[in-house]
């Protein structure tokens, strides 16, 4: 069972704490019950004195309830909940904080967002300018050869047009002379289009012979040389270049990558009140990764996975 907190409004009383939060709570399966007290199992965690949406439409909102393992096992009135309280349980007085289901997130990518959180973040970039200096500054602490990868530009937050552009997305001289040894892929806010230096382009094999593949664009220069934005399946030359790399790293460093991707993901979600998340493709492997973490009770987000 877990608990999470986030602020419902920017303002704060006079002692800096938030008027208002809003307190998410997961639950799942039941667990083992406790000695009993007044012939009732005990609570592991009692909440009372809030408002806690139940969801439910005879009943829409209660002021307590009890949790034994990880089942909802009491909601009503604070009387009603009290008899669930045990020497060993833990009460957390609400103050009239908000209590609600967690969230649920019908369509992402659960290992993309843990990676996501690993490369160049480019979504407060207000200019092409700065996502080069960001991609230079990462060269100077990446070793050659390796990807740097970024995400969240979009050119509608950019205060000017790139120059020199091409349909207004930047050609791919700045960002190749800003990491010269190492391939570099910056995709795009939407997931559907990415930057590509020289550097990538070479490893991917794209150059003006390059067709523009099915349900794909590579946008080109007025000569037919690409410019290093890739729309739609074209992104996937360069994303097949990056994945060709990672194959040749030892399985641990791989592993450990995933692992690392996998916890940040999962603190992300915790963090925003996501408790359950619909993974809209992974590989076997992957998911062979994903129930290895729930053998070991460290998969704190309930995973619904299409096999990708």
């Amino acid at each position: 069972m877990m608990i999470w907190t986030l602020p419902a409004k920017a303002a704060g009383s006079a002692h800096g704490v938030p008027d208002c939060l809003v307190l998410l709570l997961f639950v799942a399966w039941a667990a083992g019950s406790r000695p009993a007290v007044g012939g009732q199992p005990p609570a592991d965690l009692v909440l009372r004195g809030g408002r806690i949406v139940t969801m439910d439409e005879a009943k829409p909102e209660a002021e307590a309830l009890a949790v034994r393992g990880d089942r909802i096992v009491a909601v009503g009135t604070g009387s009603e909940v009290e008899q669930w309280i045990g020497p060993d349980t833990r009460v957390i007085r609400l103050q009239g904080q908000l209590v609600v289901p967690g969230f649920i997130d019908s369509h992402a990518h659960f290992v993309e967002l843990g990676r996501s959180m690993m490369t160049l973040d480019l979504t407060a970039a207000a200019s092409y300018e700065e996502v080069v200096r960001l991609v230079a500054e990462a060269s100077r602490h990446t070793p050659p050869g390796r990807w740097i990868e970024g995400r969240g530009w979009h050119q509608d937050k950019w205060d000017r047009a790139p120059e020199p552009n091409v349909e207004g997305y930047p050609t791919h001289e700045a960002l190749s002379r800003a990491a010269p040894d190492n391939p570099v892929v910056l995709t795009h806010a939407s997931g559907h289009m990415c930057l590509a230096n020289a550097r990538a382009m070479e490893l991917a094999g794209v150059d003006k012979q390059t067709p523009d593949p099915p349900g794909g664009r590579i946008l080109r220069d007025a000569e037919g040389w690409p410019t290093g934005a890739f729309r739609e399946t074209a992104a996937e030359l360069i994303y097949a270049a990056r994945a060709r790399d990672e194959s040749r790293r030892p399985p641990q460093q791989r592993r450990e990558e995933l692992d690392e991707a996998i916890r940040l993901a999962t603190q992300q979600c915790l963090a925003n009140g996501v408790t359950t998340f619909h993974d809209a493709g992974a590989s076997f492997q992957t998911i062979d990764r994903f129930i290895h973490w729930a053998r070991q009770g460290r998969l704190r987000v309930r995973l619904w996975v299409m096999v990708n």
